[in-house]
Parts: structure tokens; sequence; C-alpha cells
């Protein structure tokens, strides 16, 4: 689609970069929609501390889909191989950066979000609330989730309430390596893995 020498260069740079990042969102969006994804996606949710490691704790399931999507739309729109590049080091910095645990001051937060995910914007997506889990599924650019209504400021719970992981998996198992790659497989409310335990507050990026 983007390999016609009529389009200009600078066209095909911005045309790929931007439809990159949608198919992100978009791909992020099934993954959140369809429960056989969601089992795999469910091990980044797990996390009860949402920092820098957040950012490439993923279950090679679910590294094996979204790739997939991602390699195949390369293939399709035949993008410039510069523009794939520049969007792959963005996209890693990126979500180093959208889950880290800072706090921007309020007024640079308030500008940068309308541009690309902040820290604040991304951890409402992490809520254990299935509703904040459904929202806020952009990846790079912020304007995704406000087009396609996911967009969503502040946390159902409210931000004093804010609890990140998945509801059924505790803290001590979220972070068994072996528990996580099996997570996937496993019936919810099972006795032998899951618990009642309620995660802890964490208090929030604000």
């Amino acid at each position: 689609m983007l390999n016609r020498p009529w389009i200009p260069a600078g066209i095909r740079f911005l045309l790929a970069f931007l439809l990159l990042d949608f198919i992100q969102y978009a791909a992020h969006y099934l993954r959140h929609s369809i429960p056989l994804l969601w089992r795999f996606h469910q091990v980044h949710h797990a996390d009860h501390d949402v920092d820098l490691s957040t950012g490439v704790r993923f279950h090679p399931g679910d590294i094996l889909f979204t790739q997939g999507v991602y390699l195949l739309t390369i293939a399709a729109l035949a993008p410039p191989v510069l523009a794939v590049l520049c969007f792959e080091l963005c996209s890693v910095a990126q979500a180093l950066f959208s889950h880290a645990n800072v706090a921007l001051p309020p007024r640079i937060e308030k500008a940068v979000r309308l541009l690309v995910v902040t820290p604040e914007f991304h951890q409402i997506h992490h809520s254990t609330d299935a509703a904040d889990q459904g929202s806020n599924l952009a990846v790079l650019f912020s304007c995704w989730d406000r087009l396609c209504g996911t967009c969503r400021r502040r946390a159902r719970t409210g931000a004093s309430e804010l609890f990140y992981g998945v509801a059924e998996v505790s803290a001590e198992q979220s972070i068994r390596p072996l528990t996580m790659l099996a997570l996937p497989f496993m019936k919810k409310g099972q006795a032998s893995f899951l618990t009642d335990k309620r995660p802890a507050p964490v208090s929030p990026i604000l």
C-alpha cells in the first residue's frame, strides 16, 4: 500500500508511522476484548508494582500475537524501512516511559498527554477494575483513545483507591515466573493457584 513511487517519501513515512501505531492500539483492544487473548495479556496486568519492568513483562503467547499482527501489517503496507526503525525505537522508549513510576508536573502532564501516553494516563489502564482496564489502550499517541471512545481521565474507583494488578492474582504469585507462564492455562478460581487475597493499595502517580 505504501510502496507506490508517486507517494512522496515524507507522506509515506508519516502514514506508516501513524498506521503502525494505530495497529498497536487495535491489537491492544483485541487483547482486552477476546477472552483467549486476555488470558495471555493478563500476565502483563498481573504486576502489582507498575514500573519500568512492567513495560517488558509479557507472556510469549502475547508476544506471538502482537508481533504476528505487526509483521503482517508491515507486509501489507510495505512502509519505508526508516519509518519502521523509527517507530520501533519510539515504541520501546514509550513502553518504558508510560510504565515508569514517575510523576510529571501537572501542567507538563496535561500538555504531554495531548500527544503521547503518559504514566498518569496509563496507570488507570493497570487498575484492577475491569472498566479501567478497557480504557486508555493507546501505545504511543493518546489520540486513538479519544477518537475511538476508550479514553478515561480518572479511574472509576477514584485516584485515592487505585489498585494495580489482576484481582485474582496475589502480589506474591505475580512475581513467580513459572506461575505467570502457566497463568493463561489455569482455570479462574482454581484453589491451588489463586487466592482471595486483595492486592495492596498503591500510591497513584499524580
